[in-house]
């Protein structure tokens, strides 16, 4: 047996599956960590990334500017409208220039699932963890499509199996990543322009206020709201792909009683549906 070949009885934990699911969307979606922990030769690369995340300060920077600039908030349901008010600005405008980023370079909208793909096959050296997450994931996707051979061969008796679809591949744009970067320039010099007239305009008090809420409402998002989100997104779907599995699980057990069932009493042989490949 080989280092890294597929053995009875691997077995990951449920509880290191999901903390490497939730992991996984932390580096894929947080705006400071998918920086930091980026995939090996991801086309969305860290300036593409850097820029985005300026977009989101400068953003969040302006939008307060431009409540406070107005009238400031004085009661508390007016700094949470305000609050409100500036998030929406920081996520809409990062995400433009982000699809613009992912689109142009021809980079995929990365899912946790793929990421054991890339990482597999760009990392020299793979650790025994992952290995064992690795094979697990291919182990239950193989099976998903033997399954799907045998229902096939089911409907269609004297076809060959289908072959394996080709995953789709995404085309660059190269004339989007320069219309993204020049959007970007001319984002970052005007809230740049905007956060120097409003700081000169502005009172103290209010300029201190302005401040701290823009820096409240940034960190809130990056270290509050970001993170209970990626939770509950990586929760439901980790229960949802061990449902799956599970029920994969159960109907391959089902079709092989089913098989040697109607082998033993009806003498019907049901062998050429064994699908391996």
């Amino acid at each position: 047996m080989q280092v890294g070949d597929s053995f009875e009885g691997t077995n990951v934990p449920m509880f290191e599956k999901w903390k490497t699911m939730v992991w996984t969307q932390f580096t894929l979606l947080h705006p400071i960590l998918n920086i930091a922990y980026m995939p090996a030769q991801d086309k969305f690369t860290r300036p593409m990334r850097s820029t985005v995340l300026l977009c989101t300060i400068l953003g969040g920077l302006v939008s307060g500017a431009l409540i406070y600039g107005k009238a400031p908030p004085t009661d508390i349901l007016a700094k949470i409208i305000s609050a409100v008010i500036t998030s929406a600005i920081m996520i809409i405008t990062p995400l433009i220039f982000r699809s613009l980023f992912i689109i142009g370079s021809g980079a995929e909208f990365k899912d946790p699932s793929k990421r054991f793909a890339v990482k597999a096959a760009t990392v020299e050296r793979e650790t025994a963890y992952a290995r064992q997450l690795r094979m697990a994931h291919e182990a239950r996707m193989s099976k998903m499509n033997i399954i799907q051979k045998q229902l096939y061969l089911l409907k269609n008796p004297a076809a060959a199996p289908p072959p394996d679809p080709d995953p789709p591949k995404r085309k660059p744009i190269p004339f989007l990543v320069y219309v993204a970067y020049g959007g970007a320039t001319i984002h970052h010099v005007s809230c740049a322009m905007l956060v120097l007239m409003y700081g000169m305009t502005f009172d103290p008090d209010v300029a201190n206020e302005w401040l701290g809420m823009s820096i409240f409402t940034t960190l809130n998002d990056w270290f509050i709201t970001k993170p209970i989100s990626f939770l509950k997104a990586a929760t439901v779907a980790f229960i949802l792909i061990e449902f799956a599995a599970l029920i994969v699980e159960i109907v391959e057990r089902g079709f092989t009683w089913l098989q040697g069932f109607l082998a033993d009493k009806c003498n019907i042989d049901l062998r050429w549906l064994d699908v391996k490949t």
